[in-house]
């Protein structure tokens, strides 16, 4: 008799084992079929997040006349939904960056051809950092025209034409004796300017080592040597003053891969500034606009921009730091 019920528990013990691995098998799944889905969708009647939309210009930094649209999805406490999704501040940013012959941000698309695969920003946030911490991984963070925006406008849909998303982390107190990883914004980390990075690791004598900014722009270097994405940071480079009183913090990133067959977008907005309360108002986007890879070229009968800037223009901008300002902003 006790032998008996000795097994009924175990048997009992073990069904209930099942069923956690069959709820995490689930999710898992459940990751991956979000994961899967093409089009995101922000719908401006959630109240789980808050969206701040800009427009930036390429003149300044890239000599051709392109307008770039930016989407900051905002998940915080005031929305009641950091707790869900992580506990600092997350920013999924979302860049339409414009086709490089026509410069068009937007092309029709036909309904039927998004239904059932739409996807939302809480969902699209999950399916990267899920809740029990599976698929964590530094790829995800920083995706290239593997789910673009739709947005339906009088009855009809439109779908970016290339599309960035990122996301970031807002730490405010980053932790004692750790320098944080890529994808969170320390806002109180020591500060270093590119310059002072590149004087105190030159290319000519580092070449190889992944994270000198001026080989990440694009130009050369590698990025296969043994620390890989292990290196990948986002540095502070300085706290800046935004429209006359409030307060931005400019960062750059290190990052890079070896692709050689598509965009490299493990640097995405490689500088920018952050405005607590306003997401990312302002960013660069080397990897974009360097030197499109020779599928998109062709894609587009090799028509290129209409910039000419020298390698040492290039490598000014990168040093001097400059980025594109939204219009409803000033640097000062």
């Amino acid at each position: 008799m006790i032998m008996k019920e000795i097994h009924e528990k175990i048997k009992a013990k073990g069904q209930n084992v099942n069923k956690f691995f069959l709820l995490i098998f689930l999710l898992v799944i459940g990751f991956d079929a979000i994961a899967q889905g093409k089009y995101l969708v922000i719908d401006s009647t959630d109240t789980g997040y808050a969206t701040k939309h800009y427009r930036l210009n390429t003149r300044e930094l890239y000599d051709t006349d392109f307008n770039i649209e930016t989407f900051n999805i905002i998940f915080s406490e005031k929305n009641n939904s950091s707790k869900n999704l992580n506990q600092y501040e997350r920013i999924l940013l979302v860049s339409l960056l414009p086709d490089i012959s026509t410069g068009k941000l937007w092309e029709e698309i036909d309904a039927k051809d998004i239904k059932e695969h739409t996807i939302g920003p809480a969902e699209y946030v999950r399916s990267i950092s899920p809740v029990l911490g599976f698929k964590n991984n530094v790829f995800d963070l920083k995706k290239f025209n593997q789910t673009r925006l739709v947005t339906e406008e009088k009855g009809k849909w439109w779908v970016s034409s290339n599309c960035l998303i990122e996301s970031f982390e807002i730490v405010p107190n980053g932790l004692p004796f750790f320098s944080g990883i890529y994808g969170q914004l320390i806002l109180d980390q020591n500060m270093v300017a590119i310059k002072e990075f590149v004087e105190k690791y030159p290319p000519e004598e580092y070449k190889d080592v992944l994270g000198i900014p001026l080989l990440l722009s694009g130009r050369g270097g590698r990025a296969d040597n043994l620390n890989g994405w292990r290196t990948w940071k986002e540095f502070l480079s300085k706290i800046v003053s935004v429209n006359g009183s409030g307060k931005g913090y400019q960062f750059w990133t290190c990052a890079a891969t070896n692709v050689a067959d598509n965009y490299d977008a493990s640097q995405g907005v490689g500088r920018f500034i952050y405005v607590p309360g306003e997401g990312i108002i302002g960013g660069s986007y080397d990897f974009y606009f360097l030197r499109p890879p020779s599928y998109y070229l062709a894609k587009s009968g090799n028509k290129i921009y209409s910039h000419r800037l020298t390698s040492e223009q290039w490598d000014k901008n990168i040093l001097e730091e400059k980025v594109m300002i939204a219009e409803s902003f000033t640097i000062d």
